[in-house]
C-alpha cells in the first residue's frame, strides 16, 4: 500500500482558509476534518510558522474539544505503521491530549500538560523525560504494530527536528492488545482539552520503516575537475541531514543539460565559454514526494587543450 503524506501546504491553499478533505494537492486526501467546540477552535492553513520552503502549515486550535484531521479508508486494515509529524506548539495543552490516534485498541500518543510525549495503552502510560517546549519545531515519529496478543508501540522525539538522531525513544512491551489492525489515523487534538495553538507540517503514515527527516542540505555539493573541453567533472553530492537517494542534473549557465544525470560529466564543445554546475536532489526515505535540491559551484569551461606541433629539423 502507498505511503500516506500531507504537507499541509497544498497548491491553491490560502492563508486562513480552513483545511478541507478536498484539499489533496501534494498530499493524500483526508477523509475527514473535524473541528468541534466552537469559539476559537480551528484547523486552518497559516503562514506564521513554516518549514522546508513551504508557503503554509496547518494551525490547529482546540477549544476543549476535538480538532483533528483523519485518514480512514486508506489507513483501515494496516497491521503495522511507521509515521511522522512535525509540530510547532505556541503553548503546552492544558491537560493530557491525544495527538496521534490509530483508532484501534485504545492506544494513542499523547502530550501531557507537562509537555512530555506519552504512549497510552492497556498497560498504562509510558512517558518520556524529554519535554516539548513552546516556540520551536519538533519532529515526532512512531511505530505501531497491531495485534490482539503481540501489539507494540514506539515513539521517538527529535528536539533538533532535522536531525537523524532521536533525542529520546519510548518503547512499549510487545504484548499489547491494540486490535488486529488499524482502522483510522487521527492527527491533532483528539481530547477534551484546550491547546492554543499548534502548527503542523509534513505528515507521513503507513510507511514500512521510520520515515526519517525531511531532506535538508547541510553542505552544498562541490564540482571538481579540469576545465578544458573533454575533461571529466565530478559532483560529490553534498551533505544532507540523513541517508537519502540522490539524483544529479548537470547545468550549463543554469539550464539543464539533456541526458547529463549521473554524478560525473564529460564536457563537450558546446560547454566552451560557459559555466557548468550540478543540481542535486535528495528524495525522502519513505515519502517519495518529499524532495529538496542543492546547487553546486560552477566550473568555467575553456577550449580544448592543444599542444603546438613539434618542428623537426635535420640535414639531408
Amino acid at each position: 500500500m502507498a505511503v500516506l503524506t500531507a504537507s499541509f501546504s497544498p497548491p491553491g491553499a490560502s492563508n486562513g482558509a480552513t483545511v478541507s478533505a478536498s484539499d489533496t494537492g501534494d498530499a493524500t486526501a483526508w477523509n475527514a476534518v473535524v473541528v468541534n467546540g466552537g469559539g476559537s477552535a480551528a484547523f486552518a492553513y497559516d503562514n506564521s510558522h513554516t518549514r522546508f520552503g513551504k508557503a503554509l502549515a496547518a494551525k490547529m486550535v482546540s477549544n476543549a474539544a476535538a480538532s483533528v484531521v483523519e485518514w480512514t479508508t486508506p489507513y483501515n486494515g494496516v497491521t503495522a505503521d511507521f509515521g511522522r509529524i512535525y509540530l510547532y506548539p505556541s503553548a503546552i495543552p492544558s491537560a493530557a491530549t491525544k495527538f496521534v490516534t490509530p483508532g484501534s485498541g485504545g492506544v494513542t500518543l499523547q502530550i501531557a500538560a507537562t509537555g512530555a510525549l506519552q504512549i497510552v495503552n492497556q498497560s498504562g502510560v509510558l512517558g518520556m523525560s524529554s519535554t516539548i517546549l513552546s516556540g520551536q519545531w519538533y519532529r515526532i515519529e512512531w511505530h505501531f504494530v497491531f495485534s490482539t496478543t503481540t501489539g507494540f508501540m514506539e515513539a521517538k522525539i527529535f528536539t533538533s527536528p532535522d536531525s537523524a538522531t532521536a533525542t529520546e525513544t519510548l518503547t512499549s512491551a510487545s504484548n499489547l492488545n491494540n486490535g488486529s489492525a488499524g482502522t483510522s489515523l487521527l492527527i491533532g487534538c483528539n481530547s477534551f482539552a484546550s491547546w492554543n495553538a499548534v502548527w503542523l507540517q509534513s505528515a507521513v503514515a503507513r510507511a514500512t520503516a521510520y520515515p526519517g527527516p525531511y531532506p535538508v542540505s547541510t553542505a552544498s555539493p562541490v564540482v571538481s575537475g579540469s576545465t578544458p573541453v573533454g575533461s571529466l567533472l565530478t559532483c560529490d553530492g553534498g551533505t544532507w541531514n540523513g541517508t537519502f537517494t540522490l539524483t544529479y542534473q548537470w547545468t550549463r549557465d543554469g539550464s539543464n543539460i539533456g541526458g547529463a544525470t549521473s554524478s560525473t560529466y564529460t564536457t563537450v564543445s558546446g560547454d566552451s565559454g560557459h559555466n557548468v554546475g550540478c543540481t542535486v536532489t535528495a528524495t525522502g526515505q519513505q515519502a517519495t514526494n518529499e524532495t529538496a535540491t542543492a546547487s553546486s559551484n560552477t566550473v568555467a569551461v575553456g577550449s580544448t587543450s592543444s599542444t603546438a606541433p613539434t618542428m623537426m629539423f635535420g640535414s639531408y
